[in-house]
């Protein structure tokens, strides 16, 4: 999860449960079964999204299992398969899976493309950025800008999105002054937006470019703010990525002579833990 969430997902999902709810109450011979199953696949759908923004990736994967067993049931419009398969990549990749979400939002932004929907198509081309670039930074910038010449530009969001994203692959391809530069002239962006996913992100951009720039104990800071919340949510993937990092600043601390303690990470209903070796 290197990417903000918007302004509140908390109240989104307690909408979402009430439109699920309404939904199941519909009578299926006065509005058609079909529309009925499409209405419910976009309120799970809708919940789903809401309860991942929140970190909670188990509810999330369950809403979303039932948003596409209501899918199967309804008219299956291509828009609507779109909506959902980018619902669906956007909890495989907070799950490390980059390179099949990647390829899933290019398919879903050409069905936006066909159906004449430039800024849903280019939201979808900033999601495959964002994933593509997890794995290939230098990509990734350059699908950023194909992205935003077809986006919105005056979607806070998208704006938001586009440039934390270029931060962390500026900073990743080895350009971290470039990013911090992008991200000091970039925090009045995150302001409207103070959920704890955003928070968390912006966070851990801070704690990445200042370990590329030397600033090992405000790098420290950082991870070791956002560490808890991944811990108490048994979010191991996340978890893993910010161990790596803790891992490359404790062998930078080791190089300068100085010393940190050991941190033990243990994760509720976990089998396993994370150990940081900052010493």
């Amino acid at each position: 999860m290197s990417g903000p969430g918007p302004r509140d997902a908390g109240q989104a999902g307690e909408l979402a449960g009430l439109a699920a709810e309404a939904v199941a109450r519909l009578e299926a011979d006065r509005y058609g079964a079909e529309r009925i199953a499409d209405l419910e696949a976009f309120a799970w759908g809708a919940l789903g999204e809401a309860r991942r923004l929140q970190l909670d990736l188990p509810g999330a994967g369950e809403a979303l299992a039932r948003a596409r067993a209501a899918f199967q049931r309804g008219t299956r419009d291509s828009l609507e398969e779109a909506r959902l398969v980018i619902l669906e990549m956007s909890l495989a990749e907070d799950e490390g899976e980059f390179a099949a979400a990647g390829d899933a939002f290019g398919w879903a932004a050409r069905i936006y493309h066909r159906a004449g929907e430039p800024h849903r198509e280019g939201a979808a081309l900033l999601l495959q950025a964002k994933a593509v670039g997890q794995l290939d930074p230098e990509r990734g910038l350059a699908l950023l800008e194909k992205a935003l010449e077809r986006a919105d530009r005056g979607d806070s969001w998208i704006e938001l999105c586009a440039r934390h994203h270029r931060i962390w692959f500026l900073d990743a391809a080895g350009r971290s002054r470039q990013a911090a530069m992008l991200l000091a002239g970039s925090r009045h962006l995150y302001r409207p937006f103070g959920g704890l996913r955003t928070r968390l992100a912006l966070r851990w951009v801070e704690g990445r470019v200042a370990r590329s720039l030397g600033d090992q104990d405000t790098a420290r800071a950082a991870f070791e703010e956002i560490l808890p919340a991944f811990a108490e949510r048994g979010l191991r993937f996340q978890l893993s990525l910010l161990s790596q990092d803790l891992a490359v600043l404790g062998r930078d601390r080791k190089r300068s002579g100085r010393m940190w303690p050991e941190h033990d990470v243990r994760m509720e209903g976990c089998d396993r833990s994370v150990t940081h070796e900052t010493a």
